[in-house]
């Protein structure tokens, strides 16, 4: 940790966030993940998140997170999915400076083809967004944060991945998200 303007940041490390072994909730880096809707300011999109496994339900053996939801209009940015919090709250950031970048496995569903990563800085509702083109087989991402603009690396507060901006039923499955 360090201290600036004030202001204390945790200096994050390299490593596995979640691999979705057991908890959908619980991350090894980072306070943890949870749902998030445009709800919060008024919308009336929905999402809802499970443990999953390829093929036999009742098989343990490599469980992801789905995520399920739909992005409806009353707000005039819709979102749905989920939020990875960093700090142990919106007000609390943390230091991604001596990181690279963020990875993960992801396919969409038949109607998914698009995955928004938004990065927020403390306090801020104006996040740096990277849009990614699913496909409906597992395929490795990384979102790069050397190439994202306008984004204090020494302060992010949340990394949301999202459906946004179009309407409708979406679906996408995720795991083995991790820093580089």
């Amino acid at each position: 940790t360090y201290t600036s303007a004030n202001k204390t940041r945790q200096k994050l490390a390299a490593g596995m966030i979640a691999s979705f072994d057991q908890s959908i909730y619980k991350t090894n880096i980072g306070k943890g993940l949870g749902e998030t809707t445009d709800q919060i300011t008024g919308g009336k999109s929905e999402v809802k998140l499970t443990l999953a496994n390829e093929g036999d339900s009742t098989s343990s053996s490599n469980p992801f997170l789905r995520v399920d939801g739909e992005t409806k209009a009353g707000f005039m940015f819709p979102w749905s999915g989920f939020s990875y919090l960093l700090g142990n709250d919106m007000q609390t950031g943390v230091d991604l400076s001596s990181l690279k970048s963020i990875s993960f496995k992801a396919k969409g569903g038949p109607q998914t083809t698009k995955l928004s990563v938004l990065l927020f800085q403390t306090a801020s509702f104006r996040p740096v967004q990277q849009d990614l083109k699913l496909s409906e087989s597992w395929q490795t991402y990384t979102v790069s944060f050397s190439e994202l603009k306008g984004l204090d690396l020494t302060d992010v507060a949340n990394i949301s991945f999202v459906r946004s901006q179009e309407l409708g039923k979406f679906e996408f499955m995720i795991d083995d998200i991790q820093f580089k």
